[in-house]
């Protein structure tokens, strides 16, 4: 394996917003787009799992307290769907229990609102981009290494087998 492959960075493109709250939606696309991101909307839980699953986004920003479904239920069934994802909540309710939560839920990061820095949510995207490429790059090092460790243990089983035709020719000999 090539060692740069393993230095391909995750990049985020396309980010999916899952809020209720129409105005901050509204907000996140306009100021993510300026900066240069295809980004999705969905007002719902419901909504925002199906375009999940119809868009591979790079990045779900979903809020917590939603009709239909909630937030924490995105996020584990999101989770489950593709955990190499990264999630970040944006939410306002019970700051700290709720980011400790969603974090148990699948989310790699928590802001809270009302986001008054949105300077910050890039700052947090691009923290998302370089953990997901370490993780992408652990899991090549890992598969490579296993693949490594399997080539490794045929040849000392051939190895072995080759000691032990020797030594059957020796007591032969003998």
């Amino acid at each position: 394996m090539n060692p740069k492959s393993y230095q391909e960075p995750y990049i985020v493109k396309h980010i999916l917003v899952v809020d209720d709250e129409i105005d901050i939606c509204g907000n996140l696309r306009v100021f993510l787009e300026d900066e240069g991101f295809q980004v999705s909307v969905a007002h719902d839980g419901l909504e925002g799992c199906d375009m999940f699953q119809e868009h591979s986004p790079d990045l779900l920003i979903v809020d917590l307290h939603m009709p239909k479904v909630s937030g924490h239920d995105l996020l584990r069934k999101t989770s489950s769907l593709n955990p190499e994802i990264p999630k970040l909540v944006l939410s306002g309710v019970g700051v700290v229990n709720e980011a400790l939560q969603s974090i148990e839920e699948g989310a790699w990061d928590f802001l809270s609102k009302p986001l008054c820095d949105y300077e910050l949510l890039i700052f947090k995207i691009r923290q998302l981009q370089d953990k997901a490429t370490m993780i992408q790059q652990n899991k090549r090092y890992q598969e490579h290494l296993e693949a490594l460790l399997e080539e490794k243990d045929s040849e000392i089983k051939d190895l072995r087998y080759q000691l032990d035709g020797l030594k059957i020719e020796d007591d032969k000999d003998e």
